[in-house]
């Protein structure tokens, strides 16, 4: 079964490309700013990308929280 295409999903994954390249043009002007622009555009192409190929996060194991107080 194939599922359905998501133009939302594939306009954000468009919309980071170009904020990768954004940040590379600005590195040389503003590098603080163009690695600001850079970073968010990372975590939103891996966000867009990850929804795309059908990831999901991994389960929550039972105990972890616990087991920082002991």
């Amino acid at each position: 079964m194939t599922r359905p295409f998501r133009l939302e999903r594939f306009l954000e994954v468009l919309a980071a490309f170009g904020g990768l390249l954004g940040g590379l043009f600005l590195l040389g002007t503003d590098p603080i700013l163009g690695v600001l622009v850079m970073l968010g555009s990372m975590a939103l192409l891996l966000r867009s990308v990850a929804s795309l190929c059908g990831a999901q996060r991994a389960p929550r194991e039972a105990g972890a929280e616990n087991d920082a107080t002991d």
